[in-house]
């Protein structure tokens, strides 16, 4: 697989909307419209690995000339050597890129309910995230397998160990550099085709899914510039205290990523004196309200015994605290 060729045409996101004037919501990038079309479902799991048809989707394997499927071994296993090995992972991300670049067009012609569809279409098509540790092979998770080699003598353990403790950390390091590409190529792919799903839901102004969207695509990548923006719009939008504060989160990570451009840095920094005072008043807002029902139950308990809650009185103390005073 050549990644270099497939990032240029996979990867791209969003076309212009037609009635779009932020560049947060779509990207300008071209995309690939020879690429086929598939006509998206109206239901589909994001995450969820999606049961092919037999009789439409399966294909018929090729055989050798003594009726043994080509890429599988005497045994009926598949033959790692084969050439044809990894046909199944490329049609996977065809699929996917298919159904991504279909989104766009719908996108672009401002059928937002249609776009998200594709996109969710495109989600489906991939394997489901792994945790940490396990791999994805076709579809099946295999995981990481820790050989523990047991030793009688117990000299040789304890050489053996020190051993292992010199050359401990390089072997960390030199594993935190290795990236499979195709494991680059489906977190790419899968970051994209979530925060679509987010922008499409900004335009129809489902505001808790483009958050819940954009979760799902910084869990693949934590500093995708589109997806931290299109959470914070989305949670400004929400207008609580909890999703204010998360905005201006997501705009202080906005402003420490590199590479931004001068008009994006000033919207990030108009943004944040905007919403900055109006965290702190929804704060207080909230805040009195919750003191308010727990003024109403405390009444309502405290009226059984003739009193109630203006019958105590708390008095703030210099040095920090609160004293309470009781009065009939």
């Amino acid at each position: 697989m050549d990644s270099s060729s497939s990032f240029s045409s996979r990867f791209e996101e969003l076309p212009p909307s037609p009635t779009s004037s932020t560049h947060s919501f779509h990207s300008t990038d071209d995309f690939d419209q020879s690429t086929p079309e598939p006509q998206p479902a109206t239901s589909s799991t994001p995450t969820a690995r999606a049961q092919p048809n037999p009789s439409t989707r399966e294909r018929a394997k090729p055989s050798t000339s003594e009726g043994e499927p080509l890429g599988q071994d005497e045994n009926g296993e598949e033959d790692e050597d084969d050439p044809d090995h990894d046909h199944d992972d490329s049609d996977i991300f065809d699929r996917s890129s298919a159904f991504k670049t279909r989104g766009n067009t719908l996108f672009g012609k401002g059928q937002w309910q249609e776009a998200l569809d594709c996109y969710r279409e495109g989600l489906v098509e991939l394997p489901v995230r792994t945790k940490p540790g396990v791999k994805v092979v076709k579809g099946k998770q295999k995981e990481e397998q820790k050989q523990d080699e047991e030793h009688s003598n117990s000299t040789k353990n304890i050489l053996d160990g020190v051993d292992k403790l010199n050359l401990k950390e390089e072997p960390v390091k030199e594993a935190e550099q290795e990236s499979d590409p195709e494991e680059v190529e489906l977190v790419e792919l899968r970051s994209v085709l979530f925060a679509n799903v987010a922008a499409c839901c900004l335009k129809m102004e489902r505001w808790k899914e483009a958050v819940v969207a954009c979760d799902e695509a910084l869990e693949e990548k934590p500093k995708y510039m589109k997806a931290l923006h299109r959470r914070a719009l989305a949670n400004e939008q929400l207008g609580t205290w909890s999703s204010l504060t998360s905005a201006l989160e997501d705009y202080a990570a906005l402003s420490s990523l590199p590479d931004l451009s001068p008009s994006f840095k000033q919207q990030i920094k108009f943004a944040q004196t905007r919403l900055t005072p109006l965290a702190k008043a929804q704060q207080e807002k909230e805040q009195a309200e919750m003191m308010g029902k727990l003024k109403d139950l405390g009444n309502t308990v405290l009226g059984k015994f003739g009193l109630s809650t203006e019958n105590f009185k708390f008095v703030e103390q210099p040095g920090g605290g609160y004293s309470m005073n009781f009065q009939r």
